[in-house]
């Protein structure tokens, strides 16, 4: 069995970072929709950000109903199908060299779950009195795979992790 990664959140200063007591020489994540139209958000994103800058709108809570409108016509033009994969490398406290792929497929719709599960783990540890501790602190350790894992239960969201 391949030990877990420690945590989810990386720091990466220079090209390298730490990656819980890790040192991480290359890190690449790739995250996707297979949504065509619909999943050009980014650049969505700036149009309406460039109406706001350009005094056109000022509120755009007053435009949510035809917005959504807008966006659910381009629903079959993608899938519900989203994923993504994680790739670290880098060496331990002795210089051992590692490094580690991990997959996540989500299908069903369910992939805007994905950003939540953290949430729910930390949620369901403090609950259960597994934190170390209470308060303010780097995220760096808290969870494991298999916190995030028993929050994908009831989801179409199946996860792997593989030596690279």
């Amino acid at each position: 069995m391949v030990a877990p990664l420690r945590a989810a959140h990386v720091v990466v200063i220079g090209g390298y970072g730490f990656f819980g007591q890790r040192l991480v020489e290359r890190l690449s994540v790739h995250a996707s929709l297979t949504v065509t139209i619909a999943g050009r958000s980014l650049t969505q994103a700036q149009a309406l950000t460039a109406l706001v800058r350009a005094g056109i709108v000022n509120d755009w809570s007053r435009h949510t109903r035809w917005l959504k409108a807008v966006s659910d016509w381009f629903l079959h033009w993608g899938s519900d199908v989203g994923g993504m994969h994680l790739r670290v490398e880098g060496g331990d406290a002795d210089g051992t060299l590692h490094s580690r792929l991990w997959h996540l497929l989500a299908v069903r719709g369910d992939g805007p779950y994905v950003p939540t599960l953290a949430a729910a783990a930390l949620v369901r540890r403090l609950l259960e009195g597994k934190l170390p501790q209470c308060g303010a602190m780097p995220c760096v350790g808290l969870l494991t795979l298999d916190d995030f894992a028993r929050e994908t239960d009831g989801l179409a969201i199946t996860m792997r992790e593989a030596r690279a």
